[in-house]
């Protein structure tokens, strides 16, 4: 009787603990919360001048990603027409969020934008970005943008960025399968011993 009261004082101690830590985590590192408030975009002529990036392309890869903060947000790889600044590669990932209070933009597969991105930790860090807030905007609507930018230039260099991910995955997929190989084969010989 005296060991199952230690048993039970002892979890409880253990539980307190725990939800101590974690109202303190919560406390002391808050997850931010962002709501998108845009002002009118400015003209052509400035946005280009505040982007990092503006080309013209086609949506070829859109993928979900949790960031750092937990929040998701979306890589977008496109097939680069166009470039009028900052780009000089046929394929760039641009980061978005989710939509709504995050400012994110909605792209849909294969659709075709013109546009315009910065370097900006909002999504994660230090990510070529852009929402609802920038110039972005479908390639048909972008009429009085394109006629002020001009023709733009062709990208310079050729890169496969869809490819290059898939290697990655496939890295990460051989290199969990050999870890949790290992721990299989340890877990067998000491229970082979027992």
């Amino acid at each position: 009787m005296k060991n199952v009261h230690f048993f039970r004082i002892k979890t409880m101690t253990w539980l307190l603990l725990f939800y101590s830590f974690i109202s303190v985590m919560l406390v002391y590192f808050p997850i931010p919360a962002y709501a998108c408030d845009c002002v009118i975009p400015p003209n052509v002529e400035r946005e280009l001048s505040q982007s990092d990036a503006v080309f013209s392309g086609k949506v070829i890869s859109i993928k979900e990603k949790r960031s750092a903060g937990g929040y998701i947000k979306k890589e977008i790889i496109f097939e680069v027409y166009q470039t009028w600044k900052g780009v000089e590669e046929s394929q760039i990932k641009i980061t978005t969020g989710q939509g709504g209070g995050d400012c994110g933009y909605h792209f849909i597969p294969d659709g075709e934008y013109l546009v315009y991105g910065r370097n900006s930790d909002m999504y994660g860090k230090s990510l070529l970005s852009t929402g609802i807030c920038d110039r972005t905007v479908d390639l048909e609507a972008a009429n009085e943008d394109l006629k002020i930018l001009g023709k733009g230039d062709n990208p310079e260099k050729q890169v496969d960025i869809v490819s290059e991910n898939k290697k990655g995955t496939i890295f990460i997929v051989v290199f969990v399968t050999f870890i949790i190989g290992i721990i299989g084969l340890l877990t067998w010989r000491k229970m082979k011993k027992s």
